[in-house]
């Protein structure tokens, strides 16, 4: 898909991004993309080409109450997915 759109309108929206300019996801379109100012070069990121995300770690170890706070709120978070309220 971005390789046909690529062949069919060029790299880099940035040209034409005054169209979208009120769009609240045009980051996310742009995100697709590094754009280098200097050489007014796009190359496709590295999410069409690996893995950008790892996989989850469970916290092991702390050093403080805050810590140890902030990782259970985090996993409450995680395990019934909605925040913790009082």
């Amino acid at each position: 898909m971005y390789g046909s759109f690529v062949s069919r309108y060029g790299r880099s929206p940035r040209a034409r991004t005054s169209a979208l300019r009120g769009d609240p996801d045009l980051p996310l379109l742009l995100s697709l993309e590094n754009y280098d100012a200097e050489t007014k070069r796009a190359t496709r990121t590295a999410i069409f080409d690996r893995r950008t995300l790892e996989r989850y770690k469970p916290v092991e170890h702390v050093e403080s109450a805050a810590e140890a706070l902030a990782v259970c709120l985090n996993e409450t978070v995680r395990s019934t997915g909605r925040a913790w309220q009082h």
